[in-house]
């Protein structure tokens, strides 16, 4: 039998909750168990929300990015 992991489940209030300080994608990703890609995926789609706001704004593709609350 597998051990069970808790992964926290990715909703709109679950991101705001845990981007309160500026995360990077890698450790978004991780936190809630998924790839930087399907994380980059979700993270684009709470930006355009309004959710989520980039902390380098002018630099979208920076390596130095990270998400905030917005």
């Amino acid at each position: 039998m597998a051990a069970e992991v808790d992964i926290p489940i990715l909703t709109a209030d679950t991101i705001a909750e845990f981007c309160e300080t500026a995360m990077t994608r890698k450790e978004i990703a991780e936190h809630y168990g998924l790839s930087q890609r399907t994380a980059r995926t979700y993270i684009q789609e709470f930006i355009q929300k309004g959710i989520l706001a980039y902390t380098i704004p002018e630099y979208t593709l920076s390596k130095f990015q990270k998400y905030i609350k917005a």
